[in-house]
């Protein structure tokens, strides 16, 4: 809980969205199957775990010599989350015009296209916060 308390703002929103994500995978899963989100959902599921262990790796006392500043490795992860996101939700459009609707099919899609938003979002305006101090 200590690094916690050293993530900015802009970090805390995109590792909520990372978790939204989390569970929006564990709920697809749970729900119907864990193909279900095809290769957007494994990218996602990738992306979700990476974006906090970079940050986590970020506050620790780790001496690792990136290869590029970490606002933008989490603008890249978040982007490529946020286009997953995107991508997701065109399927889902997609599936409502042939299955009609079913709430308890459609949230984990809904709650994984508003965590993607979220990375997208935090990891955006922290690459923005760190290009405009630079």
């Amino acid at each position: 809980m200590q690094v916690w308390a050293k993530f900015s703002a802009n970090e805390k929103l995109a590792t909520y969205g990372s978790g939204l994500v989390l569970l929006a995978f564990l709920l697809g899963v749970g729900l119907y199957s864990a193909g279900s989100f095809g290769a957007g959902g494994l990218l996602g599921l990738l992306a979700a775990i990476a974006l906090p262990v970079l940050y986590y790796l970020r506050y620790t006392n780790s001496t690792i010599n990136w290869p590029a500043p970490i606002p933008v490795i989490a603008l890249a992860i978040g982007a490529l989350m946020g286009i997953a996101a995107l991508v997701n939700l065109l399927f889902v459009v997609q599936w409502l015009g042939w299955a009609g609707f079913t709430f308890t099919w459609i949230i984990a899609p809904i709650l994984y296209a508003i965590g993607g938003a979220l990375m997208f979002w935090g990891t955006y305006k922290e690459w923005s916060a760190a290009r405009a101090a630079a």
